[in-house]
């Protein structure tokens, strides 16, 4: 089953995707191809998508996921959590930033 799908059948209906009924499965396929159309009529520069996609996943996998990982994985208070915690808090003052700076960028 498409990840996709199967990730808004968890968050909305709380079961996979392929246990679905017909009906909710084809209208959750539906609603996802009508948006993914939506968008592709709505932008109309290809460089603010990747721009979005870029600071949105680059923090997430640079900043936030490692300091995460670190900070559950160890449990006992030393520098290095202390470390990997600011890492995770940077990250999350940074996203909206670069969001923001990708936005501005595009009004030009």
């Amino acid at each position: 089953c498409h990840p996709c799908r199967n990730s808004l059948a968890m968050l909305i209906f709380g079961e996979p995707a392929h246990y679905l009924e017909d009906g909710k499965y084809y209208l959750l396929t539906f609603c996802i191809l009508a948006m993914s159309v939506g968008i592709t009529m709505a932008v109309t520069n290809l460089g603010v998508v990747l721009a979005l996609v870029g600071a949105t996943g680059s923090t997430t996998i640079s900043y936030i996921l490692p300091g995460l990982f670190y900070a559950q994985y160890f449990d006992d208070w030393h520098p290095k959590r202390v470390v990997a915690l600011c890492m995770v808090i940077l990250g999350c003052m940074l996203m909206p930033v670069m969001v923001a700076l990708c936005f501005m960028g595009a009004a030009e």
